[in-house]
């Protein structure tokens, strides 16, 4: 991946973590690596406002955000086929060999790339400021005698807790799993949270399903018992949403599996065996491309962009996964 492929870090500090963050977080900010993952043939630019919204909003809740926007597959500089042939790859890619996974392994190098450059800056910094940074004065009982301390050994730097959180559009949704899942494969603990919209259907191994939200654009059909007037909505299995979607992309792929039922003597196919533990349901103005819209035309008339529907579906169950991880 070329350095024109990575749009520049958007790094937003708050100065001072809150005394009590997410539902009572305390201590160093928590730092949050954010990475938004394209589809194929992209605009380079597609995802940058989906990330300074996230990085605003993450950042007020008390995070350290590091975001990113990358290409899996490439922008729309390079030749289609190939990007298509990539994507198709990893959608067909059984869960079991995710280390095959081309979007997913591009994914994760990033992110290994960020962490060994800042460590590398860590140390220097750290190395400088133990040299320099002196601990106030403490006082001898006897005499009254000042004695400085070196900071070295008396206060050690300790590090922030450090989460991942991966956000994909179209096939990006699918380099994003893939690339939570060979993280969680190699450092274990709970899954870092994932993040699908618009995206192509696969399958989600067990590990995962409930760090996984799978989002589409939808023509809602009201159902017996739904409220009049909802314009969105989320199940955890996602069988509430009886509707069909809007979204062409949506429809490829699938979350089925052979499995047997308690019931049955022989096993039959099971459409939802392998989705994601939650799914929503938006109605947005357009289509595929236009979940992430924050201006006219696509202003629904209470106000609302299609980009305020998006986010309104992801968000609680978004704060909810980070902070199961903070615990």
């Amino acid at each position: 991946m070329t350095a024109s492929q990575e749009t520049e870090t958007v790094k937003v500090k708050v100065k001072e973590a809150p005394a009590a963050g997410i539902d009572g977080w305390t201590g160093a900010a928590p730092l949050l690596r954010l990475y938004l993952l394209n589809g194929v043939r992209s605009a380079p630019h597609f995802l940058d406002r989906l990330k300074e919204t996230l990085t605003e909003r993450l950042a007020l809740l008390g995070f350290d955000v590091r975001g990113h926007v990358i290409f899996p597959y490439d922008d729309w500089h390079r030749r289609l086929l190939p990007q298509i042939r990539e994507a198709r790859f990893d959608i067909m890619l059984p869960y079991r060999s995710y280390e095959r996974s081309i979007g997913g392994k591009r994914a994760l190098a990033l992110l290994e790339r960020d962490r060994a450059g800042e460590a590398g800056r860590r140390a220097q910094d750290e190395k400088e400021g133990a040299s320099a940074v002196i601990v106030p004065a403490r006082h001898e009982a006897e005499g009254d005698r000042a004695v400085g301390v070196p900071a070295t050994s008396a206060m050690p730097l300790t590090r922030p807790k450090e989460l991942a959180l991966f956000v994909g559009h179209s096939a990006g949704g699918v380099a994003a799993v893939h690339a939570s899942g060979l993280l969680l494969a190699r450092e274990g603990g709970m899954p870092s949270p994932v993040v699908m919209i618009g995206s192509p259907k696969c399958r989600i191994p067990g590990p995962l399903r409930d760090a996984v939200l799978y989002v589409q654009a939808e023509r809602e059909r009201k159902t017996r018992g739904e409220a009049r007037g909802s314009k969105a909505a989320t199940s955890r299995s996602g069988a509430g949403l009886a509707s069909r979607t809007a979204d062409p992309i949506c429809r490829i792929g699938s979350f089925g599996g052979w499995g047997k039922n308690a019931d049955r003597l022989l096993p039959g196919w099971q459409g939802d065996r392998h989705a994601p533990g939650a799914r929503a349901a938006v109605r947005i103005a357009g289509g595929h491309a236009d979940y992430f819209r924050d201006r006219a035309p696509y202003i629904a008339g209470d106000g609302r962009t299609n980009m305020d529907k998006t986010l309104a579906a992801v968000w609680p169950w978004l704060t909810d996964r980070l902070d199961e991880r903070l615990r």
